[in-house]
């Protein structure tokens, strides 16, 4: 689905970051600037949460390192649709720790954007709900459109 290119593990190289429909994020490390070298790291969706469909690479709770933030796909029956994950020292593990950013509101989310709308210091997410096949299957009515989700950090 939706990329991410970042520099995730802070070593001076952009790794690039996947979301994948129904499967783990692929995040694709770059070990070697030339001859170009990466190595694949499988990092686990939480229980709970919809198929992946974007990623974003930031700083969410201002300990320094980068997070992942992620918007899903396929997020009916309680499913959570838009969350964070913090690594916790260690980028290439599999299990990172998530938390819901959405809840189980909505169904279906798109891309991402990482800003300080509120000018609080803080990046807060913005996205959007799609609609999609979902209005066939009941949800028309039921659609958020644009959403701001402030980022309680500060």
């Amino acid at each position: 689905m939706h990329n991410a290119i970042a520099d995730l593990d802070a070593d001076g190289l952009e790794d690039l970051l996947v979301a994948v429909k129904r499967e783990p994020i692929r995040y694709h490390r770059r070990t070697r600037r030339q001859p170009p070298s990466w190595e694949t790291h499988l990092i686990e969706i939480p229980a709970g949460a919809a198929g992946g469909k974007a990623v974003k690479v930031a700083d969410v709770n201002l300990d320094g390192q980068a997070d992942l933030i992620v918007s899903c796909e396929h997020a009916t029956d309680g499913k959570i649709g838009v969350y964070w994950l913090d690594h916790g020292g260690s980028p290439t593990r599999s299990q990172w720790m998530p938390t819901s950013i959405s809840g189980p509101e909505g169904f279906i989310y798109d891309l991402l954007q990482m800003t300080d709308l509120d000018g609080d210091g803080d990046l807060d997410v913005l996205t959007l709900e799609e609609k999609g096949p979902y209005l066939a299957e009941g949800y028309q009515g039921r659609e958020l459109g644009v959403i701001w989700y402030e980022n309680p950090a500060r």
